[in-house]
């Protein structure tokens, strides 16, 4: 930098919103503050976190597993039955089949369908009905 410019910044749009920093010179005390509480928290309830891990279960969420929990009927298992699978021997035929280049035929086949009709009925398409031009 040259003529002690000041960089360009790339901040977060809001990047105000999560920087903490204590400017008030008339308390410089609330920084202080603020840790030894955040610490006597910690050891009060030591074996767990001081803050919140996550966000809480809506209260619709919580209620309907509260429900689960008191139901006291038995419920029916789901059984699936699985699906019978046969096995094939892989034969010379099926390894030389290429199925790229017999989807890219048939494709072909029927983008040009409609030409190739016309073309077996013997029309020469609009310029037949028009008049040729030289």
């Amino acid at each position: 930098m040259h003529n002690n410019a000041i960089p360009n910044g790339h901040f977060k749009k809001h990047w105000q919103n999560y920087v903490k920093n204590l400017f008030n010179l008339a308390n410089p005390s609330a920084k202080h503050g603020d840790t030894t509480l955040s610490k006597r928290k910690a050891v009060k309830v030591f074996p767990r976190p001081a803050g919140k891990l996550r966000p809480q279960a809506s209260a619709r969420h919580q209620r309907s597993l509260q429900l689960i929990l008191r139901l006291k009927v038995q419920l029916l298992p789901i059984v699936r039955e699985k699906p019978a699978v046969e096995f094939v021997k892989v034969t010379e035929k099926m390894k030389s089949f290429n199925a790229y280049a017999t989807l890219c035929a048939e494709r072909t086949k029927k983008r040009h369908l409609g030409a190739r009709l016309k073309k077996a009925a013997g029309g020469r398409g609009r310029r037949k009905e028009i008049g040729e031009r030289a």
